[in-house]
């Protein structure tokens, strides 16, 4: 795990890290209760190993929903754009090259497929090919114009109108560079540039022999993918906190009860006592 994961994820774990900070404060304020009220250090102790065990084993339980959501969400979106790439293999993509006129049939079918894709699927925010120039460089193969927004219209610097058989790519993106050597991968976090956040998906396209010709790419909104983490995450959160309230709520009263019992066992005994001592004075 590199720092930027790191990074990355405690900055989406900041509602987990939240949850145990609030738990520990309350815990530490119901510990001075129970100091202030008469409990003992051994009560005080069983007290906060059973919180501990409580709060461990929540904290376990939404990291793992947490993980398992990511998971899934990655291979769906691995998934998503593994289907794409075999249906553009199919439209004969490795046919497009540089040279390749703006009105060829495939490279017109591919753009239009890319758009309906794109349409039909609010999920997805942009689909892309990308191969190797002859310079050696990564360059842009089919890229549909980008309706962001999904209404239809393409207004904006951020909603392109496509680009040109290849256009050069200039930045560094460890997932492309993996899909044109022949792996699939997808971006551990979403990313972000002067658009937006964006979670990446890319696959390799292979051309009729199975070599790898070039690879496809897939944007997906990363706003997405928070919000369906933290709606996995919400239920988990929700039982965590209400359990520690239980046990908040069930430790107070047995305390309370306790000591009153307490204090009804040392009124008996000084009326006990005041008893005893009234009867001496009377056979005296």
């Amino acid at each position: 795990m590199n720092y930027e994961y790191l990074t990355h994820y405690l900055y989406e774990s900041l509602d987990i890290l939240i949850l145990v900070a609030v738990a520990f404060v309350c815990m530490v304020g119901f510990s001075f209760w129970l100091a202030l009220s008469g409990r003992g250090a051994k009560f005080n102790l069983c007290v906060w190993a059973i919180f501990l065990v409580l709060l461990g084993s929540g904290t376990w339980l939404i990291v793992s929903v947490d993980h398992t959501e990511r998971d899934f969400l990655k291979a769906y979106l691995n998934n998503l754009a593994r289907a794409y790439a075999l249906a553009t293999e199919k439209m004969g993509h490795e046919t497009i090259r540089i040279g390749t006129p703006p009105d060829d049939p495939t490279y017109l079918s591919a753009k239009k497929y890319f758009l309906d894709w794109e349409t039909g699927n609010t999920l997805m925010a942009s689909i892309y090919t990308m191969r190797i120039g002859e310079n050696g460089g990564v360059e842009f193969v089919v890229v549909p114009a980008i309706d962001l927004d999904h209404n239809g219209v393409y207004e904006g610097e951020e909603e392109w109108a496509g680009l040109p058989i290849g256009f050069p790519y200039t930045d560094d993106a460890p997932e492309i560079n993996k899909a044109l050597e022949g792996k699939e991968a997808v971006t551990d976090f979403p990313t972000k540039d002067e658009y937006g956040y964006w979670m990446t998906a890319c696959v390799p396209l292979h051309d009729r022999e199975g070599r790898v010709d070039a690879m496809l790419g897939v944007d997906f909104y990363g706003r997405d993918w928070y919000a369906r983490i933290g709606l996995a995450k919400r239920w988990p959160k929700v039982s965590v906190a209400v359990l520690l309230l239980l046990f908040f709520a069930a430790t107070s009263i047995f305390a309370t009860n306790q000591r009153s019992r307490e204090v009804l066992r040392t009124y008996a005994d000084e009326l006990e006592a005041t008893v005893l001592a009234l009867e001496a004075a009377r056979i005296d």
